[in-house]
């Protein structure tokens, strides 16, 4: 099999998720040669192109290439443990794309570095809440916002937005735990949840389910009726909280005292992969103690995906 015709043909993104399931070193270097191959002959052929034109592509090319050899390194050239491998080289285990180039698929995947707990914390767009949405003037991140909003309501087609722009993002090679950071009231199930159960009903998906939702059905309001249980989610409110957004206290050790892994997925996360989900993001307090909490039960590495991110700023 020549992999140079094959990967010749083939699109970048479409290269990208070659790489992510690449089986052996030879495939993937060869998927490196191609980028390369590409980067070259933009550089040389530069007939009727603008410089900036040939500058952004060459951009997107250096990304590329350095997104598949770190896939490389992480997969073929380390040992795969948890003493050895980076939590910043293993994103394809659950996405298909590296982070920085998540921005093609629906808004912008960014990460937040702040301390050791916010290590492959991502976000895919911006939140503006809605006492601010009147001053607000960008017109994509206004309608991203109502959808998040909408979320919260239960709303069938907001919900079914997130859930596709998920399913673009996610590895379908990829094994893994989905869960979510648990309502902030006892015996509570979130919308958020409902998205957790689509992802891991879908059956080329290798996803085990760990939300709180069980059943849902589509109420003639248009909106989605759950049945849930949360002694089967992976995280649990043990203490409920005041919600943050009607004045609740954002305190780490607080959250991280209200939560507890549920009894029967003690012994399952033990050297998983899990990807946490959370609607809105704003001071990370909530999605920190839930990743705590899993890594010091047993998880090999907790990736955290929220919606969006609350903006201080419009």
């Amino acid at each position: 099999m020549d992999l140079k015709k094959i990967y010749f043909k083939k699109k970048a993104t479409e290269l990208m998720v070659i790489a992510a399931r690449c089986n052996s070193l030879k495939e993937i270097e060869g998927v490196i040669e191609e980028f390369t191959r590409r980067f070259t002959n933009n550089i040389l052929n530069k007939k009727n192109k603008s410089v900036s034109w040939v500058n952004r592509r060459s951009k997107k090319l250096v990304q590329y290439i350095h997104a598949v050899n770190s896939i490389k390194e992480s997969r073929f050239l380390q040992k795969q443990n948890t003493e050895t491998l980076s939590p910043k080289n293993s994103w394809y285990e659950v996405f298909r794309f590296a982070p920085d180039r998540l921005h093609e698929i629906d808004g912008s995947l960014k990460e937040n570095i702040d301390d050791p707990y916010n290590k492959n914390i991502f976000y895919i767009g911006k939140y503006i809440p809605t006492r601010k949405l009147q001053f607000a003037t960008n017109a994509d991140d206004i309608e991203f916002s109502k959808k998040l909003l909408a979320i919260k309501d239960r709303k069938i087609k907001a919900i079914e937005y997130f859930t596709n722009i998920l399913t673009g993002l996610i590895n379908q090679n990829g094994k893994f735990i989905i869960t979510t950071v648990p309502s902030s009231t006892q015996d509570n199930a979130n919308a958020i949840d409902i998205i957790a159960k689509n992802l891991s009903s879908e059956d080329n998906f290798n996803i085990a389910n760990g939300s709180a939702v069980i059943s849902f059905y589509e109420s003639a309001d248009k909106k989605w009726v759950y049945e849930s249980d949360t002694n089967l989610s992976v995280i649990k409110r043990i203490i409920s909280l005041e919600k943050k957004s009607t004045g609740g206290v954002r305190d780490a050790n607080i959250e991280y005292k209200s939560v507890s892994i549920n009894s029967r997925w003690l012994d399952v996360i033990k050297g998983k992969i899990i990807l946490l989900l959370d609607d809105i993001i704003t001071s990370g307090t909530s999605i920190q103690a839930c990743k705590k909490k899993l890594i010091e039960n047993g998880a090999h590495r907790v990736i955290c995906l929220a919606l969006g991110r609350t903006v201080s700023f419009v």
